[in-house]
């Protein structure tokens, strides 16, 4: 089974403006999926990659990940620490995304989106 993981980082308690799609490396993958702790997202959190109330996607709630599972959330300063790790800097796409997750503030939550 593939899973793509797009990080979706929110100030607020329960909506993201932001989506950092990520290069599919496994091995990175499997550390924030098992390694990290992660919390589930609250029950009215909303994102880009959310259902909409006509059930189509887009801005809406985004309670449930593409495989069924809640969406669960870490901290910026928890993916951060990840951010020499060969799978984060070999592909621009990662680096990008780790560069914009550096700059939050440490105790930011980032939903994990898998697909």
């Amino acid at each position: 089974m593939a899973l793509d993981l797009t990080l979706l980082p929110f100030s607020g308690e329960s909506s993201a403006d932001t989506a950092l799609p990520l290069e599919r490396r496994s091995a990175l993958f499997q550390i924030i999926r098992l390694e990290l702790p992660a919390e589930e997202a609250l029950h009215n959190f909303e994102s880009y990659l959310g259902t909409r109330p006509d059930g189509s996607q887009g801005h809406g709630l985004t309670l449930e990940t593409s495989w069924g599972y809640r969406v669960k959330y870490v901290t910026a300063g928890a993916l951060a620490a990840l951010s020499g790790h060969p799978e984060v800097m070999e592909h621009w796409l990662n680096r990008a995304a780790w560069a914009y997750v550096r700059e939050l503030p440490p105790e930011t939550k980032v939903a994990l989106f898998w697909r």
